[in-house]
């Protein structure tokens, strides 16, 4: 074998990242729009989608992706039984969030280098909390909304975050 010469191969990645963000986009609807399962697996899934889908498109799109997974609850009107129809009032909240989170996780700040992602779920967290605990003294939504928007917000940010992070 003649080691002088040496040739580069040139390896293409499977799928460009326009292909990826059209399916982790996708998959953004999809998963709250036909999964009925539990909260805490779904918000986790769900964060998890939004930190991959942060990485793979411009922060410009954030927001329409931020308000995808709530639309999609919303339409399917399963998560939270009867109450999902308060997802209505709470839905630009938790897209707020949702941006926030994002814009966090893939901050470019170096003193948040290692303390983005609690940082994301705390922002994130405390977000939906402090606009459903408003939503819910104006009397529109009830309280059992504001108690899902709390620990449990908490935690799927946290789990997403960390998947996302490994991947």
């Amino acid at each position: 074998m003649d080691m002088d010469r040496i040739q580069t191969i040139a390896v293409k990645p499977i799928l460009d990242t326009k292909t990826k963000n059209l399916i982790l986009t996708g998959t953004l609807i999809l998963i709250p729009l036909i999964w009925s399962g539990p909260q805490l697996l779904i918000g986790s899934v769900v964060n998890l989608l939004l930190c991959l889908t942060a990485a793979t498109s411009q922060p410009r799109h954030w927001y329409l992706k931020a308000a995808l997974p709530s639309l999609a609850v919303i339409i399917h009107g399963v998560l939270f039984s009867s109450f999902t129809i308060y997802l209505l009032y709470l839905w630009p909240i938790i897209t707020l969030g949702n941006w926030v989170y994002m814009s966090v996780n893939q901050s470019k700040l170096k003193v948040l280098s290692k303390i983005k992602l609690p940082a994301a779920a705390i922002i994130k967290t405390l977000i939906l909390i402090a606009g459903a605990t408003l939503l819910f003294q104006l009397k529109m939504i009830p309280a059992v909304l504001v108690n899902s928007m709390g620990t449990i917000q908490l935690v799927t940010a946290l789990i997403g975050g960390l998947i996302a992070a490994t991947i």
